[in-house]
């Protein structure tokens, strides 16, 4: 929720500091961030010490993905979802600023509420995933995710509410995902199995090679952005019907 939060907050900010200066303004800013966490490091954790780390095994981790069938589909959950993060993340601000027409103070504004659903939710979502399982929740944030990403090319006017609505309705999903995807994780790998959790965060990072890679593809053959939003949510429906093998655990 934190973490979110200053999303919200990065958004908010930053709109308005490119509708009012440039985009230097906003690297400018986000380097004095930087600086002031090197300086709160320095002066507060300088007595830090890391613990002794172990040596991860690639492979031995990979054949624990590949046999345990719990462990693998919440992966290609989790896995799915970063990439839907990393398809919004760099395609959806183009798209509203190049082709609907939104200036940046007024797309700032719309990320803004887009996020919320993640400050929200988050926690009553976790509460309730323990009564009626990650699994029916699962497939409900993918449902939602998937129909609200496929309503976005059939847009064309820069409605503000409209778009607000529709991209605050994705986040609903995704919260809903992240937290089932997460849940559902710590409920069958323990937190002290470093191999496990490690090759599990290590899906955005995936995510945001695997994403552009398959955007340049569809561009190539077909110029036109809004065949993106499309392609998204099939690959969303894929995530569906991968939960549908998903089994809860208590």
């Amino acid at each position: 929720m934190i973490i979110n939060f200053a999303w919200i907050v990065a958004q908010l900010i930053s709109g308005s500091i490119i509708n009012k200066s440039s985009f230097s303004g906003i690297y400018l800013l986000a380097a004095g961030f930087i600086i002031l966490a090197g300086i709160i490091f320095f002066l507060f954790l300088r007595d830090f010490k890391d613990p002794e780390y172990k040596k991860v095994s690639i492979l031995k981790t990979l054949k624990i993905f590949l046999h345990n069938k719990h462990i693998s589909k919440i992966y290609f959950s989790n896995l799915i979802l970063q990439f839907f993060y990393a398809w919004m993340i760099i395609y959806t601000p183009i798209y509203l600023h190049e082709y609907i027409g939104f200036g940046w103070d007024k797309i700032g504004i719309i990320f803004s509420i887009m996020l919320l659903p993640f400050i929200v939710l988050d926690f009553p979502l976790g509460k309730l995933s323990d009564r009626i399982g990650e699994k029916k929740m699962l497939l409900l944030g993918f449902s939602i995710i998937a129909l609200s990403v496929l309503v976005i090319p059939l847009i064309t006017e820069p409605i503000f509410w409209i778009w607000a609505l529709i991209l605050f309705t994705t986040r609903i999903g995704a919260a809903t995902i992240e937290v089932m995807n997460e849940s559902y994780f710590f409920k069958i790998v323990k937190e002290e199995y470093a191999n496990e959790i490690s090759f599990f965060r290590n899906a955005p990072s995936i995510s945001y090679i695997i994403a552009p890679l398959l955007a340049v593809s569809i561009l190539f053959l077909i110029p036109s952005f809004k065949y993106l939003f499309f392609v998204l949510s099939a690959v969303l429906l894929v995530g569906f019907f991968n939960v549908l093998r998903l089994r809860d655990v208590k």
